[in-house]
């Protein structure tokens, strides 16, 4: 919590939203106060259900990783012999991000 709190720097004007999964290892009385106190909104999810319900997660972390996957094993058969490094991920990652980080409008 403090670190949230020391990055994002809410105050009481402008209030910040953490969403939290459901886990008891995330939850303390602490926590909680301390959050109230420094203008951190909390928005728990249920228990077990992360998967399904982070947004992020569902809508480009996982397509995006199936997307890297895919780019990096064409990258190999393209270039036998050699690995993927560094040099190549911002390539890689660039291909996922363009196919998952649009905007479509229904």
């Amino acid at each position: 919590m403090n670190h949230f709190i020391d990055n994002v720097r809410p105050t009481p004007e402008k209030k910040a939203l953490l969403i939290l999964d459901g886990h008891s290892s995330h939850k303390s009385y602490e926590a909680l106060e301390l959050a109230k106190k420094r203008s951190v909104v909390l928005f728990c999810l249920p228990a077990h259900c992360t998967h399904r319900l982070q947004p992020l997660d569902v809508a480009f972390l996982n397509p995006s990783i199936n997307i890297i996957i895919k780019a990096s094993t064409q990258w190999l058969k393209q270039n036998p012999g050699r690995t993927v490094t560094i040099y190549q991920v911002a390539s890689l990652f660039n291909k996922a991000y363009e196919k998952t980080a649009t905007l479509k409008l229904h």
